[in-house]
């Protein structure tokens, strides 16, 4: 290779990665929103879909252009009801939600996600007719999960993010040999992500 040549060529390295998008360090979201959860049984057994909230944070962090990793903590709760002897009845599972997920950011705007999530249980609550009652902590939850939203930049380093998300559940709700129940949800949350 003549002196040129090499020149020519470290110059065109120098232009493609100053002009690549760098990975960036980590960023934080503040999410809430509306999480539609049921259980799928078996033996079926027939409930009401349940609506409820979701809210708390998640980190990323890009380690290569496009490519990434999130985590955080969801505080979520799932609510499902129904007639037991022609009573109305409700339940609500409350969880500490834990993402793990590969994110794809490579095209403008959409987030891709993809991944599973823990979710150690909290407290539980529910309606039988006009009583109510409380309870001890739901049984792990565990499964897998897949997210669509977009993320839109307002200022340097901040943007809007908006997001559906399903998470369907592996791990069995009851404690029982013959009897399974496990989490379907549907969630739609929003938020500000905050580059840092």
């Amino acid at each position: 290779m003549t002196p040129s040549t090499r020149i020519g060529f470290l110059a065109l390295v120098l232009a493609a990665v100053a002009g690549a998008p760098a990975a960036q360090a980590f960023d934080l979201s503040a999410m809430g929103g509306v999480t539609v959860s049921n259980y799928s049984f078996d033996p079926n057994v027939n409930v009401d879909t349940g609506a409820s909230f979701m809210v708390g944070g998640l980190v990323g962090h890009d380690f290569a252009p496009g490519i990434g990793l999130e985590t955080g903590a969801l505080y979520t709760a799932r609510k499902i009801g129904g007639t037991v002897v022609g009573v109305s009845t409700t339940s609500t599972a409350n969880y500490l939600d834990i993402p793990i997920l590969l994110r794809f950011t490579g095209l403008p705007f959409l987030l891709v996600e993809a991944g599973g999530y823990v979710a150690p249980g909290l407290s539980t609550s529910g309606t039988f007719g006009g009583f109510s009652a409380t309870g001890g902590a739901p049984k792990l939850d565990a499964g897998l999960r897949g997210v669509l939203g977009v993320r839109i930049p307002i200022l340097p380093k901040i943007s809007l993010r908006a997001q559906a998300q399903y998470s369907l559940g592996l791990a069995n709700a009851v404690d029982s040999s013959t009897v399974s129940a496990k989490s379907r949800a549907l969630d739609v949350i929003g938020g500000a992500t905050f580059e840092l």
